[in-house]
């Protein structure tokens, strides 16, 4: 489990994985370097997932 408060909001509870503000966080922190040249960012609908595996 992760120890430090501060960065539990960036972290499930049950999985301890990052979340959706932990990523939000770190795309803002790499844009506002102002070299975007390497970003590359794929969003997945995970709902649409789920119902292709349900069939």
């Amino acid at each position: 489990m992760i120890s430090n408060t501060a960065n539990t909001n960036f972290y499930d509870r049950a999985t301890d994985l990052p979340n959706r503000d932990f990523f939000l966080e770190s795309l803002q922190r790499l844009l506002d370097q102002g070299d975007t040249t390497n970003v590359n960012v794929l969003a997945v609908e995970m709902d649409a997932l789920k119902r292709v595996g349900m069939r």
